[in-house]
């Protein structure tokens, strides 16, 4: 819930000298970015105002406001269009205290910039896939923790700064209508008012712990000496003709060997500025550890993507001996990956009771989409029981009218194909699905409403029903039942009504395409 109770700019909102900024020099030995490096335009794309449109491209302010309250500081541009508003976010409406407060600057209602204070113990370390953090700056600060991201050009992309149980962050600089001249000027310009206890000693070890070497770096500053930089990194590798230093080491990742790299550049003993290229995780060419999970996957690779070649006895057999060592005991992430080694297996003929016996436990248990495959491909009939269970587990799981339901629906219609026609029950599972409270759920099983198992007048019901109903893909199915089956004028009636209401265009063009083969006009 948002609370806009807060207009202390109009108190502190006068223009005035702006804040000391926080120096270039300050921001790391990273890189700078170029003139206009990085576009906004598919962020403009979303701007309403006009008025937003044109202060966005604006890359400079030349008179800026400073704000302060009991809690931050910072400048602002000062602007007649740029409103700063102070928004309180409570989680429930009766919460004594904000969970969070929004220092927002609108325009005509409009977000152009945002930085949100709350409680925290610790930076945020959510990931945004709107262009990676490439560079972490630290600096400590009045004891408050300072840390700026960068993108790989060196704009900054994000910056948050950790006081005794509070944080304020601002909302990633690739999600804002805001150049980012104006966004690094004024980020550059926030403190919090109370005084931390944050130590640099403290937070390096902190750090290093959470993030490895590469923020290690994100203490160091353009013109340190060599002897600084390998008392905080430690002793380097080697050093390089061109005179920089490498810290080098492999490391276990999982299933797989990294060699980890990092490379600093000095000039006479001092440390230059370096580009996105400092570091290199190793994942680029990653080595997979012999006897893992990985292994297993890379080993069956080309027996997958070729079914011509085949799969040397030995392989064979040091796969499924793989298998029986750890399935019982891995994780279900593991445990279906496996059994997708397995599945390939079978369908060269490998059959073996061991195999199947754990899997048909683990299935029995916590189902999963590989382990499924491998029991089907098996063949053994005995089998089909665990996956009529499976639906109904599913329709037990999901028996709620929300519309998303997770990861793993899709499996019922593969088991409902995997179900023979002929097995008892089957046509109750269809009605149980094809009524059920779950839209997700009737959205898979309605892909089964032409089946005869149903008599005609009742998957007609269902149809009628289908073509009203709030999930997208059981209206299509509906739909696609008139492609089959011979119909009544009333029901190809229902369908023209159904396609005028239709929201949904990919939809009601396929319904329409539907209609438009009719041979007598509605």
């Amino acid at each position: 819930m948002i609370r806009q109770s807060f207009y202390l700019s109009l108190l502190f909102g006068l223009i005035s000298p702006a804040l000391a900024e926080v120096s270039e020099q300050d921001l790391g030995a990273f890189t700078r970015p170029a003139k206009a490096p990085f576009q906004i335009d598919y962020t403009l794309k979303r701007v309403k105002g006009e008025k937003l449109k044109v202060l966005a491209r604006m890359k400079t302010f030349e008179e800026w406001k400073q704000y302060e309250d009991e809690r931050v500081k910072f400048s602002y541009p000062a602007h007649g269009g740029i409103e700063l508003q102070v928004e309180e976010r409570r989680g429930r409406p009766d919460d004594a205290e904000p969970a969070a407060l929004d220092y927002v600057l609108r325009v005509e209602g409009e977000v152009m910039m945002m930085m949100r204070l709350k409680k925290a113990e610790w930076l945020n370390d959510g990931v945004c896939l709107c262009g990676a953090r490439e560079y972490e700056r630290y600096r400590i600060s009045n004891g408050q923790l300072f840390r700026y991201s960068f993108l790989e050009d060196g704009t900054m992309k994000r910056m948050q700064v950790l006081g005794d149980g509070e944080r304020l962050t601002t909302f990633e600089w690739t999600h804002l209508p805001i150049q980012p001249e104006v966004f690094r000027k004024m980020v550059r310009t926030v403190e919090l008012k109370k005084k931390g206890s944050w130590t640099t000693e403290e937070c390096q070890k902190v750090v290093l712990d959470k993030y490895g070497v590469r923020d290690l770096v994100g203490w160091l500053d353009e013109g340190d000496s060599e002897e600084k930089v390998i008392k905080l990194l430690g002793e380097p590798t080697r050093r390089l003709e061109n005179g920089s230093l490498a810290w080098e080491k492999t490391v276990r990742d999982g299933d797989f060997l990294l060699d980890e790299k990092l490379v600093l550049p000095f000039d006479g003993g001092k440390l230059q500025r370096f580009d996105h290229e400092y570091y290199d995780s190793g994942w680029r060419n990653p080595r997979v550890v012999e006897g893992t999970v990985a292994w297993m996957e890379q080993k069956i690779q080309p027996y997958d993507e070729d079914e011509d070649l085949k799969v040397p006895e030995e392989l064979k057999k040091q796969l499924v001996d793989l298998f029986l060592a750890k399935a019982e005991g891995c994780e279900e992430d593991e445990f279906d990956r496996m059994c997708n080694v397995m599945d390939d297996l079978i369908e060269r003929g490998v059959r073996d009771e061991r195999v199947l016996n754990i899997v048909r436990e683990r299935y029995k248990k916590e189902g999963g989409h590989y382990a499924a495959w491998v029991l089907h491909k098996a063949g053994d009939e005995k089998d089909v029981a665990l996956f009529v269970e499976r639906v109904k587990s599913i329709y037990a799981d999901k028996d709620t009218d929300e519309i998303e339901v997770g990861f793993g629906n899709s499996d019922l219609y593969n088991l409902l194909v995997f179900i023979p026609d002929e097995t008892i029950g089957y046509s109750d599972l269809l009605r149980n699905g094809l009524g059920h409270k779950n839209a997700r759920v009737r959205g898979d099983v309605y892909r089964f409403v032409s089946k005869d198992v149903l008599p005609e007048n009742e998957r007609l019901s269902y149809v009628r029903k289908g073509l009203r109903d709030v999930d997208r893909d059981v209206r299509q199915w509906s739909a696609s039942y008139f492609n089959k089956h011979k119909m009544s004028d009333a029901d190809w009636k229902l369908l023209k009504k159904a396609a005028n209401k239709e929201q949904d265009e990919s939809t009601r063009e396929a319904m329409e395409e539907i209609l438009s083969k009719k041979e007598k006009p509605l």
